[in-house]
């Protein structure tokens, strides 16, 4: 659905960035295009007659998909659109190269896979009392939040385990409403269920019934982190220049941590390694592959720089020297260097992939 909307400002608090640039945009009455700065969000893709002001429309992404356009039907190069399915109309965009235009096909693609989990807005829990990001930090905090099994290379957790945890630490008076509180993250995308594969509409309140963190759930957790972290006074204590680089990895705050296969350059073959993703500096370091997730942070295998990087699927990636065919593949783009892919073990793990690598980017 397109919403116009004759506000000029930016309400930037609706909804977390993933995106913004320019982007040329085809009046689909005139068959002109402009150019307009272009702003992708969770729920939505913005884009204005100029940076940050003069909104033309609003697309809101639930209900929509996006694909490639023949540059045939357009006579341009590097042409996406975003297709309205209620109205059975299309938005063109055209992007500055082939690169930008699959990432930006990458990344509405991926918000669109989110959305189709729930359309609700779960910036707070107004009926419940509680403010879902605090719920969603305190959750994943490695030292009290939930602890997370190992199933299928995938850190999960339980339906029951969730309720213990909330009522534990007092999040929910009972167990009725700690379900409540589970049923709409589990709406709103922020759980994924991964055991059984036939998965249930509502949240199960079981032992055998698994459920992981979503892509949605680590953005937001990493945007509340950063908020937080801004509004601290910084520490008058300095630490000690002989700490080792093995405790300055533990110490740092990793995205993601997960089992992997990396092609290799040289030999073309496919390895198995455990892979941590950090954030500042944005990099990713192999280690050695294991049966456990836990990483033992020694010296790593290799360390991929993600500065000044991309990440798509390999499906949105037209060069011929980038080729594999393996499934759930992610392809790193990076400046003046080649290309790293990666394979994940499905594709919620390649998208949650995808979208902490190019998080803040």
């Amino acid at each position: 659905m397109q919403v116009k909307n004759e506000d000029n400002a930016i309400d930037m608090s609706s909804s977390i960035v993933l995106k913004q640039g320019y982007l040329n945009q085809k009046n689909e009455r005139t068959g002109r295009w402009k150019t307009r700065w272009t702003i992708l969000k969770e729920d939505c893709l913005e884009y204005y007659r100029k940076r940050c002001k003069h909104l033309c429309s609003r697309i809101i992404l639930s209900n929509c998909s996006v694909s490639n356009v023949n540059q045939n039907e357009t006579k341009r190069e590097n042409t996406f659109k975003v297709i309205l399915s209620k109205k059975k109309r299309s938005v063109i965009f055209q992007a500055a190269s082939d690169s930008e235009k699959n990432y930006w096909l990458s990344l509405i693609g991926a918000a669109i896979r989110e959305l189709t989990r729930s359309s609700f807005d779960a910036n707070n829990l107004v009926d419940l009392g509680y403010n879902l990001s605090e719920i969603l930090v305190s959750m994943e905090d490695p030292t009290a939040g939930l602890q997370l099994k190992n199933r299928n290379n995938i850190r999960c957790f339980s339906g029951k385990e969730a309720i213990d945890w909330l009522l534990n630490w007092d999040f929910a008076p009972s167990r009725q409403k700690g379900f409540d509180i589970c049923q709409q993250l589990t709406s709103g995308g922020y759980f994924q269920q991964i055991v059984p594969q036939q998965k249930a509409k509502d949240f199960q309140d079981r032992d055998f019934v698994m459920y992981a963190f979503s892509a949605v759930s680590s953005i937001r957790r990493i945007s509340m982190i950063a908020l937080l972290e801004s509004s601290t006074e910084p520490s008058d204590s300095t630490s000690s220049g002989d700490e080792s680089e093995d405790n300055l990895d533990r110490n740092r705050e990793s995205l993601l941590i997960d089992i992997i296969r990396i092609k290799s350059n040289r030999r073309r073959n496919w390895r198995v390694r455990k892979a941590v993703l950090f954030q500042d500096p944005k990099e990713i370091r192999l280690y050695s592959s294991g049966k456990s997730l836990q990483t033992d942070y020694k010296k790593p295998l290799k360390v991929i720089n993600l500065e000044e990087s991309e990440a798509v699927c390999l499906e949105y990636v037209n060069d011929e020297s980038i080729s594999s065919k393996q499934n759930h593949v992610v392809v790193i783009k990076r400046k003046a260097l080649r290309p790293v892919l990666l394979q994940c073990d499905n594709d919620y793990k390649r998208d949650n992939w995808i979208k902490l690598i190019n998080l803040y980017q």
